[in-house]
């Protein structure tokens, strides 16, 4: 007989939530390293990405983003 896994995964995500409510105390060092990587993260983009613009109408807007 052979045994099959299935993986739900929104009861894999709800037993995540769990677990994080349970050890939330236990967890608490790892959020002094995730708020500077969601700040690395914005400061990437904000290097990589064009400021938005507010174009003069919508042929010139369609113009410059095909």
């Amino acid at each position: 007989m052979r045994s099959v896994i299935v993986l739900n995964l929104r009861t894999i995500s709800l037993q995540l939530r769990n677990f994080v409510r349970r050890h939330k105390w236990r967890l608490r060092p790892l959020r002094r390293a995730v708020l500077p990587v969601r700040s690395v993260k914005r400061a990437m983009k904000r290097l990589c990405s064009t400021p938005p613009r507010i174009e003069r109408s919508t042929l010139a807007y369609a113009a410059a983003h095909p």
